[in-house]
């Protein structure tokens, strides 16, 4: 992670799958259930775009799996079925993925016009406006919390007014 906020993705990559291969029979269910899914969106969510088709095949979201699903569907163009999934997620508990978890929901909402999970995303990720989504976990980090509030600010101006127009994340 640290690597990761230094030197970018590309740097860290190679160090992410070691340390996932290292840790895959540890007995920590955060690292060998839902682990390798975090870290396949780090790239993604230090970006502006949703996930490709394709990006989450063969890899278990474990216990992230009700959180994570309404993004994947939004990114393969299902926005019915992400809409619905939004309006029944739990809420991410309160753990060191939580901020992570809030803006993966967020970014969901966003690109589906979910305007009720997008403002609570935005509220819940707004007390931690200087830190950095997830690095409280030592394993991911998607970028300053404040530049994901820009967008999640953005994508409800422009979902609120009616007009859909491209949100930068």
């Amino acid at each position: 992670m640290r690597l990761c906020e230094t030197d970018g993705w590309q740097a860290a990559r190679h160090r992410y799958a070691r340390v996932l291969a290292e840790t895959a029979d540890c007995g920590m269910p955060g690292l060998t259930q839902g682990a390798a899914a975090l870290v396949a969106l780090v790239p993604v969510m230090r970006g502006d775009a949703l996930p490709r088709p394709g990006d989450f095949d063969g890899l278990d979201a474990g216990p992230y799996r009700p959180r994570l699903t309404p993004l994947l569907l939004a990114a393969s163009g299902d926005s019915e079925r992400a809409r619905q999934a939004l309006s029944t997620v739990p809420r991410p508990p309160h753990d060191l993925l939580q901020e992570a978890l809030w803006y993966g929901l967020a970014r969901a909402a966003a690109s589906v016009g979910h305007l009720p999970v997008l403002r609570h995303a935005r509220e819940e990720l707004s007390d931690a406006e200087a830190e950095f989504v997830g690095t409280g976990s030592g394993l991911v980090s998607f970028g300053p919390v404040r530049r994901h509030l820009a967008a999640a600010g953005t994508a409800i101006e422009a979902h609120a007014s009616g007009h859909r127009r491209p949100t930068p994340h």
